[in-house]
């Protein structure tokens, strides 16, 4: 019996290694993945767009990770890419003030329009948590509205069912401004559902998924697309309330063989990188996307000290579940727990001309260090014909 103590051991020690190394992401499938988003982005029917949590301007542990340190990684992203439209989470006022100052010129920033004040003043701080960017030579802003998720939409600052932050539905038309798509609209929804309390996340994406259908219902010749970081995955909550509404566009691009996606498993990594991304985390995220679906409270940021681990498991069995676990799974296989989303409307009213496939959804800038944010960007490019 000793003898096979040592293989058995040796067996679990290269299974270990191989779920601790795998699979990898190099810088080679980085770059191959660059060169092709460029040049599909070029095509005349293609509309290049992005969802980004950026990571608020807060005081970091690790000093690289400040974002005076990430804002020129997060320019270069910007710059090497080009998307017509970016959906942003958590910036404050002042880091897109500052984010602006390396941007080009054509790219303009929308968030709530109080009317009042310039972007610096203080009453302005958290007005583009989900602001938008958008590349004024290909698209020209039309009209724009703001909500807050909450059981009052309209009133300023409003929150309910428990949620730990205001969270709020960024809302712009585009219309095309030249080459063979001049004139189709875009509508673009952008949004941050809640970090903490999964009762908030499914009655903010109730909320947000009817006001989608009554755009659809005013604009049904438009393109539709929504980014978010809905702090939920696939499988979950907020995921099957809002894709009663819209298509995800990941799920339908690794259908699709002329589609290009990439085997990413996670978008927040939590500065982890690309080790968030392997076989042996995998298990972990499962179980705490799940707590999470349950209703259960789980840490928002990983805990860095004992101290922080005893609250955290304090306050997730402070209370009983609310919805149950069959509701609350991650979709099957786990190969894709993505907080960060690009969903879109592929095929408008049965009446609409316009029909919009993806033609590449990935996740990029993936790093192991020097990080320009503590989720990786998810992009897409869409191509957009007619019937």
């Amino acid at each position: 019996m000793n003898c096979h103590v040592p293989i058995v051991s040796v067996i679990f020690l290269v299974c270990v290694v191989l779920l601790y190394n795998f699979p990898r992401y190099t810088d080679h499938d980085e770059a191959a993945l660059r060169a092709h988003l460029t040049n599909i982005s070029r095509d005349a029917t293609s509309i290049p767009v992005m969802t980004f949590n950026m990571r608020l301007d807060c005081e970091e542990s690790d000093l690289s990770n400040h974002y005076t340190k990430r804002i020129h990684r997060i320019n270069e992203l910007f710059r090497s890419f080009e998307p017509w439209v970016v959906g942003l989470q958590e910036p404050f006022a002042g880091q897109l003030l500052h984010l602006q100052s390396y941007l080009p010129k054509h790219l303009n920033v929308i968030g709530y329009n109080r009317n009042e004040h310039d972007l610096g003043h203080p009453s302005r701080h958290n007005d583009f948590q989900v602001g938008m960017i958008y590349d004024a030579r290909h698209l020209h802003l039309e009209e724009q509205d703001y909500y807050w998720l909450s059981e009052t939409p309209r009133i300023p600052e409003s929150k309910s069912w428990n949620s730990m932050g205001i969270r709020t539905l960024n809302i712009a038309r585009f219309t095309i401004r030249e080459g063979v798509l001049a004139g189709t609209h875009i509508i673009a929804f952008n949004t941050h559902l809640d970090v903490r309390s999964e009762e908030a996340r499914r009655h903010q994406a109730s909320i947000a998924a009817d006001i989608i259908s009554r755009w659809k219902v005013l604009y049904p010749h438009a393109v539709f697309m929504m980014f978010g970081d809905f702090n939920s995955v696939p499988g979950q909550g907020a995921h099957r309330i809002l894709t009663s509404q819209l298509s995800d566009a990941w799920t339908n691009c690794s259908l699709s063989h002329s589609c290009t996606t990439n085997a990413f498993g996670t978008t927040f990594h939590g500065w982890l990188g690309t080790f968030a991304n392997v076989y042996l985390v995998r298990p972990l995220q499962v179980v705490a996307f799940t707590l999470s679906g349950l209703g259960l409270e789980i840490p928002h940021a990983i805990p860095q000290q004992a101290s922080q681990w005893a609250r955290a498991l304090a306050r997730l069995f402070a209370k009983a579940p609310q919805y149950s676990l069959l509701e609350s799974l991650p979709a099957w296989p786990y190969d894709r727990l993505h907080v960060d989303w690009i969903l879109y409307h592929h095929e408008s009213s049965p009446e609409s001309s316009t029909v919009v496939v993806p033609s590449l959804v990935a996740v990029i800038d993936v790093r192991s260090t020097n990080f320009s944010s503590d989720h990786f960007p998810v992009v897409g490019v869409f191509t957009v014909g007619r019937k």
